[in-house]
């Protein structure tokens, strides 16, 4: 078997196991790829917009998702240490724009990994407020199938 030819069926697979996945296990990895994708993206050179968390989450998500990323998304980037110390404890604006901007700073494969990374973290916690486990193991694949899969295209 030829390494496309496997990778073609290991695609398959997780199609298969994310059609037959909870929808709020769906739901997070949509979100978490989405908001990841925004943070990614977002332009901290010339930040125009008046609520940069606004901006990064979408729009098609419930207000549930909304209030607990506008609660939870500073906190989890204070805990990853894309924040000093200092900026940590400032208005939830000003811990987020930092954050993205140590996050623009990084290059290639460690942005990458890191965002990667930062995207399953947020599936695992959208699932838990949803009552439901997504485990580690089982984000990442399911994550990077989403991005590649569903969001890329």
């Amino acid at each position: 078997m030829s390494l496309t030819s496997f990778i073609k069926t290991l695609l398959k697979h997780i199609s298969q196991i994310f059609n037959q996945l909870p929808g709020e296990l769906k739901e997070a990895a949509k979100t978490a790829v989405t908001v990841t994708q925004a943070i990614k993206c977002f332009d901290d050179k010339n930040p125009e917009v008046a609520d940069i968390i606004t901006t990064i989450i979408p729009g098609n998500a419930d207000d549930e998702i909304v209030k607990w990323l506008r609660l939870q998304l500073p906190v989890i980037l204070s805990s990853l240490r894309l924040v000093s110390t200092q900026k940590a404890t400032a208005d939830t604006q000003s811990v987020v724009y930092s954050a993205i901007s140590t996050v623009n700073q990084l290059q290639g494969d460690i942005k990458s990994s890191f965002l990667h990374n930062l995207a399953v973290l947020l599936a695992q916690e959208a699932a838990t407020l949803r009552n439901k486990e997504f485990k580690w193991a089982d984000a990442v694949y399911i994550v990077e199938w989403y991005y590649g899969q569903k969001f890329k295209k």
